[in-house]
């Protein structure tokens, strides 16, 4: 983190300490909930990254047309 960023979040702390401590909570929920999202980002299995491997290998990928893609998103949504 630069210098500059960790000067910021320090002022920012310490004006959040001065507010009432309902909105302090609320602070550090909403801290909680960006800490969270950047936590669930998507991580594969060892697996699913050699498949991932594998398929991006392939010299000769299969691909499907928009009207089979359009069939097959009508069958699993029922339209």
């Amino acid at each position: 983190m630069s210098k500059s960023l960790n000067k910021a979040m320090e002022q920012a702390f310490d004006r959040v300490r001065q507010l009432p401590e309902d909105r302090q909570a609320e602070a550090v929920a909403i801290l909680d909930d960006i800490a969270a999202h950047e936590a669930e980002s998507i991580r594969l299995s060892e697996a699913q990254q050699r498949e991932v491997a594998r398929r991006l290998a392939d010299p000769d990928p299969k691909y499907v047309s928009d009207q089979e893609m359009n069939r097959l998103f009508d069958r699993l949504t029922g339209a």
